[in-house]
């Protein structure tokens, strides 16, 4: 193959790629730029006006000529009409429930959208049509009584299944029965708990055999207390660490660390912890096996996801805010790379006012992830974007599409107006949420198809993954109904 041509002109670094034959030559315009030691600054564009599509519509980004359709809106799909007035939950927040978490399943037909960390709501996803809500999780219907912060997961294998949290224990729920299974209430274990948790942000390994929780105390101080591993498959607990025992030393912050998030790598064989920064060396992410044995130190970060590289070694890929670059960093050993440099280094004025959300969920499809940013006044390169970033030295950019989104100097929605967009596990769908520049309006969901070749175009190869096969609990254990449920 012929080697990759690089331009350099008034510090801007462009990439094109090598001339191929008429056979061979992709035919997507691939906007794509290389980063030389860390230095990455594709041209400014400019955001063009576009009034917001409709449900189901689909445009190409006139900027990076990606196609871009929107899944979600709360009258079109229904939602809006079963609130029925009440202010409980907003009905016009549809979005993925996070930029770490794939909310397709297995075989890619069925889609969850979440109310923020409320009800959640069954798509098809292939025609995007809304399918049902799935507010009975907990008990009650939308809105008076709707379970809140369930993490939802979707099986590796069974397209039917999904896997949530509740309290104390960890269910299953199938999609086509609306049956629910306890799979295990961990209270036995520890009976001072009220919940168990990722916190929102964890994954299980990408055969969703291997699990990782903290547990939580209830009113008034809900502390973490304990962290622990699990096997799905021979329903057992495979290590854990107490506060009192081993729990990382936070002082002068407060004597405990606060778990922030807690996950497993894809492989199934290390879990990463986030804590808050600790004075010993100022690290807040730790990497250990399953037993809690061999910690590795990852530094500090900000956002950040687990992901694969091209030669199949897990990583850490961190947005560091300490240093103002995306790095990785080795689970196994702690040795990092540095990415890309962020232009709003050396500017204190851009604190708090955008950020990074990172995605590594595309197994299939290793070697790459999706960073997506969002900001106020920020007039950078990467302003209110998408885009795919290799996992190397001197890594390429793919800029996928402009989100249109908008951030409020102050008041409005705040959290909910971050883009966290996030890619499938096979690599072929992309999605993002958008207030489409109004602060007050709706945030909806939007979905980005890269071409299906994108990965073989820009010099991918296949992976040597086997596919996950469906994770048996046993003995088995019996389905839990809804009317059950309810008693």
């Amino acid at each position: 193959m012929k080697r990759e041509k690089i331009f350099r002109l008034f510090g801007i670094v462009f990439l094109v790629l090598p001339a191929l034959t008429p056979d061979t030559a992709p035919a997507f315009d691939y906007v794509t730029s290389r980063c030389l030691n860390g230095d990455c600054r594709p041209p400014l564009r400019a955001v063009p006006a576009m009034p917001k599509p409709a449900k189901g519509a689909s445009y190409n980004d006139p900027t990076f000529h990606t196609e871009v359709v929107r899944v979600t809106d709360k009258d079109s799909d229904g939602i809006a009409a079963l609130w029925k007035g009440s202010t409980a939950l907003d009905p016009g927040l549809l979005v993925p429930e996070y930029s770490r978490s794939d909310p397709e399943n297995a075989d890619g037909t069925r889609l969850i959208i979440t109310q923020g960390e409320g009800a959640l709501f069954l798509y098809d996803a292939q025609t995007l049509q809304f399918i049902k809500g799935l507010t009975s999780l907990a008990g009650g219907p939308i809105p008076e009584n709707f379970p809140k912060n369930l993490e939802p997961r979707w099986d590796a294998a069974d397209a039917d299944i999904f896997y949530y949290v509740y309290k104390m224990g960890l269910y299953k729920f199938n999609i086509r029965t609306d049956a629910i299974t306890l799979i295990r209430d961990f209270s036995t274990e520890f009976p001072e708990g009220s919940w168990i948790t990722t916190d929102m942000e964890g994954e299980p390994s990408r055969d969703t055999r291997y699990w990782a929780f903290s547990v939580r105390r209830g009113n008034p101080h809900y502390d973490h207390f304990a962290i622990f591993t699990y096997d799905l498959r021979e329903n057992r607990i495979i290590g854990r660490m107490q506060q009192d025992e081993n729990w990382p030393d936070c002082t002068p912050y407060g004597r405990y660390c606060r778990m922030n998030t807690i996950t497993v790598s894809p492989h199934g064989d290390r879990v990463v912890v986030e804590w808050n920064w600790q004075k010993n060396g100022n690290h807040s992410t730790w990497a250990y096996n399953l037993d809690f044995s061999q910690p590795v130190a990852l530094g500090n970060d900000g956002h950040s996801d687990i992901a694969l590289t091209a030669d199949n070694r897990q990583v850490h890929v961190i947005k560091d805010d300490s240093h103002d670059v995306i790095a990785m960093l080795d689970i196994n050993t702690g040795a990092r790379t540095n990415l890309v440099n962020l232009p709003l280094a050396g500017n204190p004025d851009e604190w708090g006012r955008g950020d990074y959300h990172i995605s590594g969920n595309a197994y299939a499809k290793p070697g790459w992830v999706v960073v997506s940013t969002f900001g106020t006044t920020s007039q950078y390169w990467h302003y209110y974007q998408v885009f795919l970033l290799e996992l190397k030295e001197n890594p390429r950019i793919w800029q996928i599409a402009q989100t249109h989104g908008l951030f409020p100097e102050g008041g409005g929605q705040h959290y909910w107006a971050e883009t966290q967009a996030t890619i499938n596990r096979q690599g072929t769908r992309i999605y993002w949420r958008s207030n489409w520049g109004n602060t007050a309006g709706d945030v909806d969901t939007y979905r980005a198809l890269p071409p299906p070749t994108w990965w073989q175009d820009l010099g991918g190869m296949e992976s040597s993954i086997d596919t996950p096969e469906s994770t048996a609990i046993v003995p088995p254990l019996e389905p839990l109904l809804l009317t059950e449920k309810k008693k």
